[in-house]
């Protein structure tokens, strides 16, 4: 007999509520020996199941047991403990096109839907691939573009696999394209990519000078070249270079690019762009370091010290990028910007001496941008300030840094900049910068080393607050805390 519908199965339920109220009613008669008519009642016989329910051939039901309702079913239909049956289904899936819902999107041995973890043959990568859906890698059961353990399908301007998000990123540092180089610069046509593969015309292993220096000569334009220092001392290197092409010197730190000429070590004009990591440019002692007319250069994990002229030289639209960077003890100031851009990000520009006026850095008409940076104890004999100087129209932002001079006064005509969270010795700026002078104390202060010691640990905890768009990390690599407040200056303590 085929199931009840619902409707037939609450009519008999409300039809026989009514006739046990209506039995009550005649139970009352019953005992006072008349029908609900008035009449004299004849004793009624009926049929009850186990639970006192009346039970009748018309009505399509058979007794059960204790709950007195049962069904049959048919072979692939199954009864349910209250005696009602239920019609089962088919399996949940036949072949994968049957699987959609979220990340089951396969079709098990058991004829369910299961990640790709579980997938019959046991190659999940092959079954994320075949699904043409650009997550061709299995990933705890899921299918994303790639794994800590599998990032080999992440390449062209998304090189990196973020293995947290399980997903394929642009490379944002050197490292982030081992044994080879990031292309960084906004202007590039390949921003995001490594100096691998199709991405890069030629790679130079430099052992010396002229190695270096050959490198940069004869680049065609667009070229993308990888320039890999593998000596230690390149001196008498005279670099000039104005192509429309881009260039990556990499070093491990050990390498020491030098000159004696009147004039910059490296001039990087025209349409170049030119980034340099894990190298030091120093000791010309007739010239500056590094001269900058081009559209970009970018200096990560550098350190320019010890020239005779201006450590940078920094114009005609230049961006210069500096990152983990120190510029000191260079002769003629640290970084001069002229109608150029200058940002600062864990970079260090101290003990910068001029005998005449030009300061630490000094800004004219440029845009100037420095977080959590340490621009201190430089010194311009003939001038009253001696860290930041700006001139004309300079616009910009300083936070999260340490500007503090050893005599006269850090800053001057820098107003049109933002200042916000700053160590300073100026007053005039807003609440949130605290003017506490300077203290040497604070640094370490061995050949520009101003790491924290505890004196600064003490004296400038908290001061610092990081936002999105900050480094993740000082200079030395340790964690910059991201929602309490923390250090100001190119180091973590």
């Amino acid at each position: 007999m085929a199931p009840n519908p619902p409707i037939f199965r609450t009519a008999v339920l409300v039809a026989l509520a009514t006739l046990t109220a209506c039995n009550g009613d005649d139970a009352a008669a019953d005992a006072a020996g008349t029908d609900s008519t008035g009449g004299t009642a004849a004793t009624p016989v009926a049929d009850t199941t186990d639970d006192g329910m009346p039970t009748g051939a018309d009505d399509g039901m058979t007794t059960g047991d204790d709950d007195g309702m049962t069904t049959t079913g048919d072979d692939d239909g199954m009864t349910t403990d209250d005696g009602m049956t239920t019609t089962g289904g088919p399996s949940d899936c036949e072949d994968d096109d049957d699987c959609n819902d979220g990340d089951l999107l396969f079709c098990g041995d058991a004829g369910v839907c299961v990640g790709c973890d579980e997938v019959p043959g046991g190659d999940g990568d092959a079954a994320c691939a075949g699904l043409g859906a650009g997550t061709d890698v299995c990933g705890d059961g899921v299918c994303v573009q790639c794994t800590e353990a599998n990032a080999a399908g992440c390449d062209g301007v998304t090189p990196v696999c973020d293995a947290e998000a399980q997903a394929c990123v642009s490379c944002s540092e050197h490292s982030d394209c081992p044994g080879s180089a990031c292309h960084l610069d906004e202007g590039s046509d390949e921003t995001g990519a490594c100096f691998v593969g199709d991405d890069v015309d030629t790679v130079v292993m430099a052992a010396n000078t002229a190695d270096l220096e050959g490198a940069f000569a004869g680049v065609p334009v667009g070229a993308d070249v990888l320039v890999v220092l593998t000596g230690s001392m390149y001196s008498d290197t005279t670099v000039n270079f104005a192509v429309d092409a881009e260039v990556a010197v990499i070093g491990d730190g050990s390498q020491v690019i030098a000159n004696n000429i009147v004039g910059a070590t490296m001039s990087l004009g025209g349409p170049s762009i030119v980034y340099l990591s894990d190298l030091t440019v120093a000791g010309n002692i007739s010239g500056s370091g590094i001269n900058c007319s081009g559209e970009a250069v970018w200096l990560d994990d550098v350190e320019v010290r010890n020239n005779s002229q201006v450590g940078m030289d920094i114009s005609g639209g230049c961006d210069a990028h500096l990152r983990r960077t120190v510029v000191r003890a260079n002769g003629s100031g640290g970084i001069v910007a002229s109608d150029a851009a200058v940002f600062l990000s864990n970079t260090a520009v101290v003990e910068n001496i001029d005998t005449q006026t030009i300061a630490g850095v000094r800004l004219t008409n440029g845009d100037f941008h420095a977080t959590y940076s340490t621009v201190s104890a430089n010194l311009a004999v003939a001038d009253a300030v001696d860290n930041i100087q700006c001139f004309g129209a300079t616009t910009g932002e300083i936070r999260n840094s340490i500007v503090v001079a050893a005599a006269g006064d850090s800053a001057a005509n820098c107003g049109a900049l933002d200042w916000t969270s700053n160590v300073v010795d100026v007053g005039g700026l807003p609440a949130s910068n605290v003017n506490l002078g300077y203290n040497a104390d604070w640094f370490s202060m061995a050949e520009g080393d101003f790491h924290l010691i505890q004196q600064g640990e003490i004296d400038l905890e908290g001061i610092a607050q990081w936002q999105a768009g900050d480094p993740l990390t000082d200079i030395d690599g340790d964690d910059i805390e991201t929602v309490m407040p923390s250090y100001p200056g190119y180091d973590q303590p």
